[in-house]
Order: C-alpha cells, then sequence, then structure tokens
C-alpha cells in the first residue's frame, strides 16, 4: 500500500506541475470570465460576438477540464490510498494503473490540444 501511494503521489506531482507548466490555472480563470459574460442577459445582443466567445469557452474547456479531472481523479486515489483499507486495494491498485496509463499516454495528446 504504501508503494502505491507513493506511486500516486508521484504521478498527481507531475500532472501538477504540467498544469502549471500549461497555465490551466490561468486558463480556468479566464474560462469562468468568459462564462459570466456569456450568462449575461444582453450577452446574445451582438451575435458575432456571443458566437466568438461561446467558441473560446469550448477551446478553454478542451484544454483545461481534461488536466482538472485527472488531478481531481488522482488527488482522490492519494486520499483513499491514504486510508490504508486493505479491502480497498485491488480497487485502488487498478485505480492506479489507469491513472498512469491515462497519465503517461495522454500527456502528450492533453499538451498538443492545451496548445493549440
Amino acid at each position: 500500500m504504501e508503494q502505491a501511494l507513493k506511486q500516486a503521489q508521484d504521478v498527481l506531482h507531475a500532472v501538477e506541475t504540467a498544469c502549471q507548466k500549461l497555465y490551466v490555472r490561468d486558463l480556468t480563470k479566464e474560462l469562468d470570465t468568459l462564462k459570466a459574460k456569456a450568462a449575461a442577459p444582453n450577452f446574445w445582443a451582438d451575435n458575432m460576438r456571443a458566437q466568438e466567445t461561446m467558441k473560446n469557452i469550448a477551446k478553454l474547456e478542451a484544454r483545461t477540464t481534461p488536466w482538472l479531472e485527472l488531478t481531481t481523479s488522482l488527488t482522490d486515489l492519494v486520499d483513499l490510498l491514504k486510508l490504508e483499507d486493505d479491502s480497498l486495494q485491488a480497487d485502488l491498485d487498478q485505480q492506479l494503473a489507469e491513472a498512469k496509463k491515462t497519465s503517461l499516454s495522454s500527456r502528450g495528446s492533453l499538451i498538443l490540444t492545451t496548445l493549440f
């Protein structure tokens, strides 16, 4: 269990580092700002600007959501591993393997998505 916890923490750290380098927090703030604008009553008064804003929202969601979901999943996994509940061991080992696979195999495509 201790080794699995260490591995999960290492993967979480790597994902958090990638989020920092890709400015995911800043992009999330920008996304929140655009969503607030989109909620304004007169948002669709300028149809072209509204459509552009909605496109930007979609792009920012595509860039941030995978990173945020991966971070949340890994944080939850680390918390569960800290419980040291042997009845959860097999399930947690499987989740860790999936998280590592997602982190490593998706990191390249997530980075490309984030950059473009």
